[in-house]
């Protein structure tokens, strides 16, 4: 895989990091110790991460959407 940016790069690195965090929390509800939406939660945020790594949209002039799609989605995270 090759990335065209730099930010490419971190987007990939940010969802390898975020998909740690999925197994924790996956870990973590298995022992009844946290919620199973929290999983979910990280489990989503991988897709995203990953998903914008992967695309081309940083390229393209949706890039406003993208701001205003990834701001509702920091709101629905916390």
């Amino acid at each position: 895989m090759e990335f065209s940016s730099v930010t490419e790069a971190a987007f990939f690195s940010a969802s390898i990091l975020s998909l740690v965090l999925f197994a924790a929390f996956v870990f973590q509800a298995c022992k009844k110790r946290m919620l199973w939406s929290m999983a979910f939660a990280a489990f989503w945020q991988t897709v995203w991460l990953f998903g914008i790594a992967t695309e081309n949209w940083l390229a393209e002039d949706g890039l406003s959407l993208l701001l205003l799609t990834e701001s509702l989605r920091y709101v629905l995270w916390l």
